[in-house]
């Protein structure tokens, strides 16, 4: 064998085992800079955003908002991702900037960050139970929270930083059938789909920040469902865990950094729409029989609904399904309410006299709602 064959298959495991990962990386769009999906979600509204080994979104989504100047904007954690464009009228500049609050401090220092320009005339918020639990109140723990928030939208990793923390995570996806090297190499990722899960899924961030999930995230029912039956959720009703941890009294420092956001929205003309974000009635019915434990939720509502009506906003509690007559099977999992979920939340809130009638047509919503049979993705903009 002469020595450049010999050379060649010395060295092709090596090329092999750390080319893979990079090619697939490049062409799913994994490495593509934050500025350059900004670029193309602007001059092509139907790109994706959907990163599996790293997070550019809150970038991303900082700049959007800054090229968008919307008049409707909806803040909060993934319980507002739902919220699209073609739930307002045409002409109406809509943003989502759902997953930029995790806990209550972040709205203010949201808004804060934004320039004058920036801020809409309504502002949709989900008020997340678990933002006013007690054990909310931990002073290093925000601090640290709202420095990585500060990175997060400031910058986002280098190439070679994703590369090197996910070269090995690449080749166990592939191996269990995550990555889709057929829709890969259709080259996607360098046109309307950046990141892994946009591309083999059609999973991500839309150009208005709303959220697209992959197809069987909208059939709840399917026993594949990663909550299927909501036995994960419950699970965590049981025990008392995560986001639904017990707890029988409102924590009083989120109620007073709540004052203050709902004080800086009054003294900036930011009309305030707030609801309780919905879950399956199942959800809510295993928490309410658990009595006591979950004391602490009646009174966040109540609190909320006190302190957004003294200012003259608005606040909903549509915590439940039952409150905008949606059917559990309309669900994303136990605590995430689908698009058409967020359709009936839009309705109800116009129906109730909801200062959105300015930007929102009731009677075309509606007749959405009527012809849209299917569980999936809405038939309108974003």
């Amino acid at each position: 064998m002469k020595p450049y064959w010999r050379a060649f298959l010395f060295f092709l495991p090596p090329a092999a085992l750390f080319g893979v990962p990079a090619l697939l990386m490049g062409l799913s769009g994994e490495f593509t800079a934050g500025d350059t999906v900004v670029a193309r979600q602007q001059t092509n509204p139907q790109t994706l955003l959907g990163l599996a080994y790293s997070d550019s979104s809150a970038y991303v989504k900082a700049r959007r908002l800054a090229q968008v100047h919307p008049e409707v904007l909806a803040l909060g954690n993934s319980r507002v991702m739902q919220f699209r464009s073609g739930l307002f009228r045409p002409g109406v500049r809509f943003y989502n900037a759902g997953g930029a609050v995790s806990m209550v401090q972040d709205y203010r220092v949201y808004l804060e960050r934004l320039a004058p320009a920036d801020w809409p005339r309504f502002l949709l918020i989900a008020a997340d139970d678990s933002f006013f639990h007690p054990s909310a109140d931990g002073e290093s723990a925000i601090k640290f929270h709202l420095t990585e928030q500060e990175r997060a939208v400031t910058s986002y990793s280098a190439p070679v930083e994703i590369y090197r923390a996910q070269c090995r995570k690449v080749w166990a996806d592939l191996f269990a059938g995550k990555i889709e090297v057929r829709k890969v190499l259709a080259l996607r990722g360098l046109r309307d789909r950046v990141g892994m899960p946009a591309v083999c899924h059609d999973q991500g961030y839309r150009a208005d920040g709303s959220y697209r999930y992959p197809a069987l995230d909208n059939h709840v029912t399917d026993p594949r469902h990663r909550d299927y039956q909501f036995a994960h959720t419950l699970s965590l009703v049981q025990q008392g865990a995560g986001r639904f941890a017990w707890g029988s009294d409102v924590s009083q420092q989120s109620l007073q950094e709540f004052d203050r956001f709902l004080d800086f929205c009054q003294a900036h003309r930011i009309h305030v729409i707030g609801f309780s974000p919905p879950s399956p009635h199942a959800v809510c019915a295993a928490m309410q029989a658990l009595g006591e434990k979950y004391a602490y939720v009646p009174k966040v509502h109540a609190a909320l609904q006190a302190r957004l009506t003294a200012r003259g906003f608005e606040y909903y509690d549509l915590s439940d399904f039952t409150a905008v007559q949606a059917p559990d099977d309309e669900a994303i999992d136990g605590f995430h309410g689908s698009e058409r979920t967020y359709l009936r939340l839009v309705i109800h809130m116009l129906e109730h006299g909801s200062r959105l009638n300015e930007v929102a047509d009731l009677p075309h919503l509606r007749e959405v709602l009527r012809a849209a049979t299917k569980q999936d993705e809405l038939p309108y903009g974003g």
